[in-house]
């Protein structure tokens, strides 16, 4: 089983802020500002395409959970917690927990 976690909403956000920041500050549509409207626009794609994935691999357990992130050893750093099993299969491992 693979688990990717994916850090999405933060990069978003920030891309929206610049992208209507930006938009807000062009006084008219003229070729000077609608060209650099487009520039600051094609840079900030860059935010979005660089997010943090994370992969980690589990042999012989199969799971239905989504992951999800919380500071566990209080290190600063999240932690991520999937649940083990799924119905009608027995597992050991009920819940488990990456170092982050």
């Amino acid at each position: 089983m693979r688990v990717t976690f994916v850090k999405r909403i933060h990069a978003t956000k920030s891309f929206l802020k610049i992208f209507f920041l930006t938009f807000l500050t062009l006084k008219k549509n003229t070729m000077k500002s609608t060209f650099l409207f487009a520039t600051i626009f094609l840079l900030n794609l860059n935010v979005i395409a660089q997010l943090n994935n994370w992969q980690a691999f589990t042999d012989s357990i199969p799971t239905l959970s989504s992951p999800r992130a919380c500071d566990l050893n209080q290190d600063g750093i999240e932690d991520i917690i999937i649940g083990g099993g799924t119905d009608g299969v027995f597992s050991n491992n009920g819940i488990m927990a990456y170092n982050g």
